[in-house]
């Protein structure tokens, strides 16, 4: 959350910081279903979904309406949709093979792309 806050302006950090937390989000619901407690996720992540105040990353701010607004907010809803689906099934996908070697690679990739275009 600190390098989304300092790096407000640079968008590739904003969508590794997003999908690090879709991660640890991933890794929570495995977690729970393995020791058994997916339907009680499950229902509080559906409640969220079906709530009308909740925020979002994708959601646009309530002052600046905008016609996208909508299509986010059912994107977010569809997401959490998704994720109660798998929760109730308990088919969560397995945590990916060499996690720490891809994101060492990613990391040193942009960070090349970053010097030759800066």
């Amino acid at each position: 959350m600190t390098a989304r806050t300092l790096q407000f302006f640079n968008p590739v950090i904003q969508i590794v910081a997003r999908q690090a937390i879709q991660d640890l989000e991933r890794r929570a619901d495995i977690a729970v279903t393995a020791q058994g407690r997916s339907r009680g996720l499950a229902a509080a992540v559906h409640r969220l979904s079906i709530a009308a105040d909740v925020h979002s990353d994708l959601a646009l701010p309530a002052e600046g309406r905008h016609p996208g607004d909508r299509v986010l907010a059912s994107a977010h809803r569809r997401a959490l949709d998704a994720r109660c689906q798998l929760l109730l099934e308990g088919a969560m996908p397995a945590p990916r093979p060499h996690r720490a070697w891809r994101l060492g690679l990613t990391s040193a990739a942009l960070a090349a792309l970053l010097f030759l275009v800066v």
